[in-house]
């Protein structure tokens, strides 16, 4: 039998209950996803950071001594694999970036191919993150033609997608990425700015700060000994406090779904003088 005031009732308990839903930000368990960067010169950094008890991400330097092995390895433990791509710093006087590296003098032929060459060094890679790249990544010109490129790109997983490692703050990266519709994730804390184990460990404390309030960080370190021992010490007490480890992939579907989310309660907008 049909009742009004039943059905009064449910639809007023079902938009009480729409507008008390939080995003999915605040609703789901807090995540972070943990990057290690240049890898690929020795066998033992890479395989310390496959012990680790968490499904870390390898950022793999290309043409270096075990950049293929290592990624294979990697890829064999089912962990994600990032093509760890060189590019032009503010102080390359004092600090080369390696082999492989894009430079903003060089064409957009010379970046795609340059680009393709890396990644035949670091099989499997689901996405680009940045090494060192202070000065490319301000460039509009030079992240154009990198994301252009790297959107022509397929991996065996589908589009890559690119971690900005945020090494200068004047990036723009995620302004060009959105133009062209380029997967994009912007790294949140480096573990290791300043070596040692006290400064690790302010790290540590400032990427759960970040996720106390956010819900979500990604954090990028380097194969120091004192930022794996950190490491050791720290994944095996998350699961007790509720914070998960995330593979990098999951963190960019989460980030994405969130936008969707977001996109979806903006009201549409509306004709002059209306």
């Amino acid at each position: 039998m049909f009742h009004p005031s039943r059905l009064l009732r449910d639809s007023l308990l079902g938009l009480y209950l729409f507008v008390l839903t939080p995003p999915p930000s605040l609703a789901a368990t807090p995540i972070v996803s943990i990057v290690i960067d240049d890898l690929g010169n020795n066998l033992r950094d890479g395989r310390q950071v496959l012990a680790l008890p968490a499904p870390i991400a390898l950022a793999v330097l290309p043409h270096t001594a075990y950049s293929r092995e290592l990624a294979e390895e990697a890829s064999r433990a089912g962990r994600e694999v990032l093509l760890h791509l060189p590019m032009d710093a503010e102080n390359d006087a004092e600090v080369e970036p390696g082999p492989g590296r894009l430079e903003l003098d060089m064409s957009a032929l010379e970046m795609q191919t340059m680009l393709a060459y890396d990644l035949e060094t670091v099989p499997h890679a689901i996405g680009v993150n940045n090494h060192m790249g202070s000065r490319f990544t301000q460039s509009n010109a030079g992240m154009e033609t990198m994301l252009h490129a790297l959107k022509q790109r397929r991996g065996e997983h589908g589009a890559l997608f690119f971690l900005d490692s945020r090494t200068s703050p004047h990036s723009v990266a995620a302004r060009v990425a959105t133009k062209l519709g380029v997967p994009l994730l912007e790294r949140d804390v480096f573990l290791d700015n300043e070596r040692g184990e006290e400064a690790v460990r302010h790290s540590i404390e400032r990427a759960e700060r970040l996720l106390g309030m956010r819900g979500q960080a990604i954090v990028i370190g380097h194969p120091h000994p004192e930022t794996l021992a950190a490491l050791e010490r720290w994944l095996p007490s998350l699961a007790a406090r509720g914070i998960r480890v995330v593979p990098l992939s999951v963190m960019l579907a989460q980030r994405q779904s969130l936008e969707r989310h977001a996109d979806a309660d903006r009201p549409a907008p509306t004709r002059p003088g209306l």
